[in-house]
């Protein structure tokens, strides 16, 4: 067993898309940390976080799109040209 409490194992669907995610990113930003990138990217889009911000009435469907579209055109935006 892992001794950090971060370390997710990188094993089943979030494996996969972790690793999908972070090939995307070396060839899109190589300037980035792309196991980092992925985990920022994917982390709001855990089951957890979005079923709490749903049933919490902080956000809806719409609004949680808006957030995570605003996250990815600012990274597209900082992209080296």
């Amino acid at each position: 067993m892992c001794a950090d409490p971060f370390h997710r194992g990188f094993a089943g669907a979030y494996g996969v898309h972790h690793a999908h995610v972070s090939s995307l990113l070396r060839s899109a930003r190589p300037d980035l940390d792309d196991r980092v990138m992925a985990d920022a990217l994917l982390d709001p889009l855990s089951s957890t976080l979005v079923t709490h911000e749903l049933e919490a009435g902080h956000h809806g469907f719409d609004s949680l799109e808006a957030v995570l579209a605003a996250l990815v055109d600012g990274l597209e935006a900082c992209a080296p040209r």
